[in-house]
């Protein structure tokens, strides 16, 4: 079974850290990185591959959905917020 690379961008240490357990108990991750802000996730994503992004809205101050605009290519992204008013904007991306 190939294993995959994932990266969580969350600000809340806690949020992250609960996923990155739950992410731990399946075999389908090689390797976790996690992001707490938008410019560690800038560079994460700029000089490193990964298979898969979980990606909070509410970055600080700033909004991790303008990651999607700012990064040509990424690999599939799973939004991960507890506010609903991002909900159209995340399919609209």
């Amino acid at each position: 079974m190939q294993a995959f690379n994932c990266l969580i961008i969350d600000d809340s240490a806690p949020d992250a850290l609960l996923l990155q357990h739950q992410l731990a108990d399946l075999t389908l991750f090689n390797k976790i990185t996690t992001c707490h802000t938008f410019a560690e996730a800038f560079a994460a994503l700029t000089q490193h591959t990964f298979s898969l992004v979980f990606l909070d809205v509410e970055l600080g101050n700033d909004n991790g959905l303008d990651l999607l605009q700012a990064i040509v290519t990424l690999p599939p992204v799973i939004v991960t917020t507890a506010h609903d008013r991002y909900a159209v904007q995340c399919f609209g991306t």
